[in-house]
């Protein structure tokens, strides 16, 4: 009798543990769709973005694990440019990114919200010299819009340090104010980051 007590249990367990089963498959294959759909919009993105303004795909990435909250697209520029030169890059970017998301019917279920916005991407452009080299200290040598926020960096090479020049709002930049003024944000307490208060390499 004990014995039969045991197996039924035993086969009231395993019963129960098929719907969990299905639900991980389930939960698998919906993972698989939505990352398919990600990795197919950033590559498009990337291949637009490379024809229409020479931006070279340099990286991707994103926030999807609970529904697809932030993606994100780095590239690499081959040229110098300035702030205003910079701002438009990134807003073509940006607006080609969101407009992408946003018309893609397969992702729609999979987004965290809809419309996708401008707070929703990232980009990151990396500039160089035409000749791949480094832009000298004064030039732009990153351009970002992360949270909605457009940052312009150059590179400190005293400190050994990225400092940021200019930043503004997208909605600010969307206005393109020509009131420019380079303002590099203090450096940062490096005693915070060494016990002998010695520079460290750059961080961002």
């Amino acid at each position: 009798m004990r014995v039969l007590l045991t197996l039924f249990i035993f086969l009231c367990l395993v019963g129960c543990n098929q719907q969990p089963s299905k639900n991980r498959y389930r939960r698998t294959s919906e993972v698989k769709k939505r990352e398919a759909r990600v990795d197919a919009i950033l590559k498009d993105v990337s291949i637009e973005l490379h024809q229409k303004k020479g931006l070279k795909p340099f990286g991707s990435g994103g926030r999807t694990s609970h529904g697809v909250e932030k993606l994100n697209l780095a590239f690499q520029y081959y040229n110098t440019v300035g702030i205003e030169e910079g701002r438009e890059l990134l807003l073509v970017a940006i607006e080609t990114f969101v407009d992408a998301v946003n018309a893609d019917k397969q992702i729609r279920p999979f987004l965290k919200s809809f419309p996708f916005e401008p707070k929703n991407v990232e980009i990151e452009i990396y500039l160089r010299n035409s000749d791949g080299t480094k832009p000298a200290p004064e030039n732009l040598v990153i351009l970002s819009a992360i949270d909605g926020i457009l940052k312009y960096e150059i590179d400190d090479r005293e400190a050994k340090w990225l400092r940021t020049v200019y930043k503004e709002t997208y909605e600010r930049a969307l206005e393109r104010p020509t009131d420019i003024t380079w303002v590099p944000e203090p450096l940062p307490d490096f005693s915070k980051f060494s016990e002998s208060g010695s520079k460290i390499g750059i961080v961002r």
